[in-house]
């Protein structure tokens, strides 16, 4: 079903919030969440990171739900490999 195959792609966001690409980020994180003014709580620590994670999950599962249902792998290879969506993927990290 569609919220299950939502749910799963949730829980693997979640589990790819532990990859080692992520690791880099963590300190950054921790530097916002040292420089609010008021004192930082563990629950609100706590709840900083989930909605961190949380964020980060939700954009893994709506790729993969997008990833899921344009087919097959190699429809959305194409796709990706068009002009149009390279410039707009170049434009995007050029604004970030």
């Amino acid at each position: 079903t569609l919220g299950g195959m939502l749910a799963s792609f949730f829980g693997f966001g979640i589990l790819l919030s532990f990859s080692p690409c992520t690791f880099p980020l963590v300190p950054i994180f921790f530097g916002l969440m040292a420089r609010s003014q008021e004192r930082l709580s563990f629950g609100r620590g706590l709840a900083l990171a989930a909605t961190f994670v949380g964020a980060s999950a939700s954009a893994y599962a709506t790729l993969g739900a997008f990833a899921a249902w344009s087919g097959s792998g190699e429809n959305l290879q194409i796709l990706l490999q068009t002009p149009v969506a390279l410039g707009v993927m170049s434009a995007v990290l050029v604004t970030l």
